[in-house]
């Protein structure tokens, strides 16, 4: 009963939409667009909201859309050119590694590629690196000095104020409490930083050896050189040329050597020719498909909330099991990690669906301490080589504030009943039985960690024991190491999945969000208030969680 009623509501839609589909077939026929001209701007999302369109003046192009319109290129029979403006575009490092692989696609297809650069930051220029001509605006500087893993140390503001940490950590890299509990960098962190930050730097300089045809000593003099004028940089040969936005077509003309106009289309049409595809193929029969999951934000308990709600998330993933058409899922985790029991219920939803169907992780921006602890409960994970991944640790305990609520004239009596009451209020700190319980609950989800670990990545106990402590690594590093299968993108996770799953054809993926109110609306939109805010929220979100599984490693100038 349930096949004939989507039978008979797809085949209304369609022929609603038919002559929707045969005009801009026909049109289809008429344009012979040299170029694909796509624009990122500002911060670039990882993936398009459909209240975007809603509450924003103009779309903001998202990174799913790029990459979409990239591959739709790459197979497009006219098309011989892709011009990529990044205009003041604030893309991770991960991003850049993502969209420089769709450009080595498109160009080992016999097209050309061409990017403009307003805002030389290191992970646009890792995108120029991807093409065959790159271009930056003519009045500006080299923005990319260089790059340090920043810390912040509150342990004597705390003690000022009258706060005392009473924290412990398991692993001497989990660096959450040091925040709290140290005035500069412990030896462990200080390793960690330089490995992180030197596996970091030689990705970018490797960018410009292998994209540029420069010697590393080169790259390394003219970044600490900078910042330096763009013609300098064109003088180093760091780029190719200059040139405002407005000359851009021009000069994608000449790349082609054609005397005439360049003939230019935007992303709009190629992506709606792949939907309308999509449509009259998925119209008379169900194909196997696979979801795309974007999991992103501090992990919470609950169904709602600040960040990644863990609840939500799970029944989403549970909902996933139930539908015969999806035959494998990619769930795209960005999370520092949070709360440790929102965590373990993550990764007991997607190591239940991994049971029933085959789930990839695909790790963007950061994966690490809570986000890892879930994409271990997938079969495969995949990683981008800039990820920042593992921190397997754990932290707990709590701010004890009585001395500086004293201060402030407030204070605390009444009578207590069970020999640990009040053991995780804030007005007092611990008692040495209760430090000692405290941690052997820390120890204990330490090794449940450790095992989850283990059992994920089908590795010896001892020999992810000697990988965790809290350490974190690049993604390039922990594939070394075997905490990661393959390095690569989203689309790397998707072919992943298809091969798991037994799909052959390309275009079969379906995007499934979280359900996301109001508020959670207006909070992505709210750029200002956000980056005012957000690290305040987050902390007290987290305050109120016995142990966490949190990784708060910053990383400038990528």
């Amino acid at each position: 009963m349930g096949w004939l009623v989507r039978r008979v509501i797809r085949l209304l839609v369609l022929v609603l939409l038919l002559p929707r589909l045969a005009l801009t077939a026909a049109l289809g026929l008429l344009a012979r667009p040299d170029a694909l001209v796509l624009r990122l701007t500002a911060e670039v999302p990882d993936h398009a909201a459909g209240w975007r369109r809603l509450f924003a003046a103009q779309h903001v192009l998202s990174l799913e859309e790029a990459l979409d319109a990239l591959e739709a290129a790459r197979d497009h029979a006219r098309l011989r050119l892709v011009i990529v403006l990044l205009d003041r575009a604030g893309l991770s490092l991960a991003q850049a590694e993502a969209l420089a692989q769709a450009l080595d696609e498109v160009r080992a297809a016999g097209k050309q590629a061409l990017v403009w650069v307003d805002g030389t930051t290191a992970p646009c220029l890792l995108v120029a690196c991807a093409a065959d001509r790159a271009l930056a605006v003519p009045e500006a500087q080299l923005e990319f000095v260089g790059l340090r893993v920043r810390a912040v140390f509150l342990a004597e503001l705390l003690e000022l104020i009258g706060v005392v940490p009473a924290l412990d950590r398991e692993g001497p890299y989990k660096t959450a409490a040091d925040m709290f509990t140290q005035r500069s960098m412990t030896p462990a962190h200080r390793e960690m930083s330089e490995s992180l930050g030197a596996d970091l730097y030689e990705q970018v300089v490797g960018a410009f050896v292998a994209g540029r045809g420069l010697p590393r000593d080169r790259v390394v003099e003219a970044i600490d050189d900078a910042p330096v004028s763009h013609r300098a940089a064109v003088a180093r040969r760091l780029i190719d040329g200059l040139a405002y936005k407005d000359e851009v077509e021009a000069r994608g003309a000449a790349l082609l050597g054609l005397e005439r106009g360049l003939r230019t289309t935007g992303p709009g049409p190629l992506l709606r020719r792949r939907r309308d595809g999509d449509l009259l193929r998925d119209a008379l029969r169900d194909r196997p498909v696979v979801a795309l999951v974007p999991l992103s934000g501090t992990i919470v308990p609950g169904e709602t909330g600040r960040g990644l709600p863990a609840h939500a998330a799970a029944a989403l993933l549970e909902a996933l099991r139930e539908q015969p058409r999806v035959r494998a899922v990619v769930v795209r985790i960005d999370s520092p990690g949070g709360s440790a029991t929102a965590s373990d219920d993550l990764w007991r939803a997607v190591r239940r669906l991994d049971q029933e169907k085959p789930v990839v992780a695909s790790l963007g921006r950061v994966a690490a301490s809570g986000g890892y602890y879930a994409a271990v409960g997938a079969r495969r994970i995949v990683a981008q080589p800039s990820t920042l991944t593992g921190s397997i640790g754990i932290v707990a305990g709590k701010l004890h504030l009585r001395p500086a609520l004293e201060r402030l004239g407030v204070g605390f009596e009444g009578p207590s009943f069970g020999a640990r009451a009040g053991m995780f209020d804030p007005d007092r700190g611990f008692t040495e039985d209760e430090r000692l319980a405290a941690r052997r609950e820390l120890e204990r989800f330490y090794r449940v960690f450790l095992e989850r670990v283990a059992e994920g990545r089908r590795l010896p106990l001892f020999d992810v024991e000697r990988l965790a402590q809290g350490r974190v690594y690049t993604g390039r590093q922990a594939l070394a190491l075997g905490l990661v299968d393959r390095l690569g993108g989203v689309r790397t996770a998707v072919d992943e999945a298809r091969a798991l799953a037994g799909i052959s054809r390309p275009h079969a993926l379906t995007r499934v969000d979280l359900p996301r109110g109001w508020p959670g609306v207006f909070a992505a939109e709210g750029a200002v208030l956000e980056a005012a805010l957000g690290p305040l929220l987050t902390l007290a979100a987290l305050s109120r969680e016995r142990a966490l599984v949190w990784c708060p490693v910053e990383v400038d100038g990528v």
